[in-house]
């Protein structure tokens, strides 16, 4: 959505209150038009915060520090509806920006119910003035002097709610204050509708990591920032899961589902906040570490790698299973990695190298400028070695275009620099474009004369 369009959702917001601002009369107490005033500004300032691009959590965190600082709340609350229509507690916090404990966060459950029924705002800044509303026993068991709670809509569709309280008595709120915070949260609710829609575009549906575009888009960027700066250390880490196949093969793809989603848990869960950690395919993941060196990716890789190791994914009461991992590591600066597709080639050139020791290996890439450079070889124990070797060769000295296709681990690239050590174009740079949506049996089986797969573990 266009800040244009988002604002003008602000601008109805602010002229309906003007017209009930005329209403009300113009004659008013100055302390009183001035804290209005006040309240306007601040509203402002959140409406642009909370529609500036950010993490979903974040968002909803800065919701709720918002909503509290808005009506002078001591505890705020955030609630929105699961697929399978419960609602759930999203954010709890306090005024000093902390998250409460879940026996912390007993709230007025008439008043949510009240809010949902109804669908409109509850507001209560002195909760035993209150003559139109009954005190639950709820509000007198917590203490509670003020409660507030707003439902977020969009579309006019009930998305959760924000709701806050205090055990203190607070400033009673005019309707000017009550429209102005629920203007706040629409925009709230336009805020959360957006970035869910930017989230779906972004992750991975499976397991909620970041998406193969959304990782090129941010490596690029991270590259570019660190050529510009020129001190910035980049590592990139490429992981497959050794026995997929065969585990899909035996126990079906809703199994190996579900291991590909605990992995990306404990993946998620053990990078930093800055760390871009994504799904590259299939069951292959990729995380990008910025300011990162080489011992700190190979720290973290190894951490995962005992980890991975570690899991056991119940078939049923009898049987579990568990699987290993093969990691390539790659790191910027260094020789031939000079953008975001070197460093990803060379980190997958790692995990050719981790598999073909035979799996739950880490492999580093990490040619400095002052190493010797090492050509490529093509190693292993295949008895078609020799007639791979006369085929790259043969084409290596021929004029036609040549397409190389395979997954992780199949020795793509491998072939490709192979083909190009032998070439009349040995001496100029070497690009490689890695194309996924290509038939598969192009390179290995019509080349070759085997299928693909057949370099894995060479």
């Amino acid at each position: 959505m266009t800040k244009k369009k988002k604002d003008s959702s602000l601008n109805r917001y602010l002229n309906k209150v003007e017209h009930l601002e005329k209403k009300i009369g113009h004659e008013k107490d100055p302390d009183e038009l001035l804290k209005e005033n006040r309240y306007l500004y601040s509203l402002l300032e959140v409406t642009h915060s909370i529609n500036t691009p950010r993490d979903f959590n974040q968002l909803l965190e800065l919701i709720v520090d918002s909503a509290i600082s808005l009506t002078k709340a001591e505890r705020g609350f955030l609630m929105l509806f699961r697929n399978d229509g419960n609602l759930e507690f999203r954010v709890t916090r306090n005024i000093d920006k902390k998250t409460l404990e879940s026996e912390e966060f007993k709230i007025s459950r008439s008043v949510v119910n009240q809010v949902l029924a109804s669908g409109t705002s509850l507001f209560l800044s002195d909760i035993y003035k209150e003559e139109e509303f009954k005190v639950s026993e709820s509000i007198e068991v917590l203490g509670l002097r003020m409660v507030m709670c707003v439902p977020l809509k969009a579309k006019k569709h009930l998305l959760g709610l924000i709701y806050v309280d205090s055990h203190s008595e607070t400033e009673s709120f005019t309707k000017l204050e009550e429209r102005l915070f629920e203007a706040f949260a629409a925009q709230a609710s336009v805020a959360i509708e957006n970035t869910r829609l930017y989230d779906s575009s972004v992750r991975d549906s499976l397991t909620g990591l970041y998406n193969y575009g959304y990782l090129r888009t941010r490596l690029d960027e991270e590259i570019n920032r660190a050529l510009r700066y020129k001190k910035d250390t980049i590592s990139f880490i490429m992981i497959d899961l050794d026995n997929f196949k065969a585990i899909n093969d035996s126990y079906g793809h809703l199994f190996g589902n579900s291991i590909l989603v605990k992995i990306a848990e404990l993946i998620k869960g053990s990078v930093r906040n800055c760390d871009i950690a994504a799904r590259y395919g299939g069951d292959e993941f990729a995380i990008l570490m910025p300011e990162i060196g080489v011992r700190g990716a190979r720290y973290l890789a190894q951490r995962l790698q005992k980890e991975i190791a570690g899991l056991q994914f119940p078939v049923d009461d009898k049987e579990t299973v568990s699987t290993t991992i093969s990691i390539g590591l790659s790191t910027f600066p260094v020789e031939k990695i000079t953008d975001g597709e070197n460093i990803v080639v060379e980190a997958d050139h790692a995990l050719f190298v981790a598999k073909s020791k035979g799996g739950n290996q880490i492999a580093v890439f990490g040619l400095r400028k002052d190493e010797k450079r090492k050509e490529p070889q093509l190693i292993g124990k295949s008895s078609q070695i020799e007639e791979v070797s006369k085929t790259i060769s043969r084409l290596a000295r021929t004029d036609a275009t040549i397409l190389i296709t395979g997954e992780t681990g199949t020795g793509k690239e491998l072939i490709t620099k192979l083909l190009h050590q032998e070439s009349d174009r040995a001496e100029k740079p070497l690009v490689v474009v890695n194309c996924g949506a290509i038939p598969d049996n192009l390179l290995e089986s019509e080349l070759f004369g085997y299928e693909k797969g057949a370099f894995t573990g060479a």
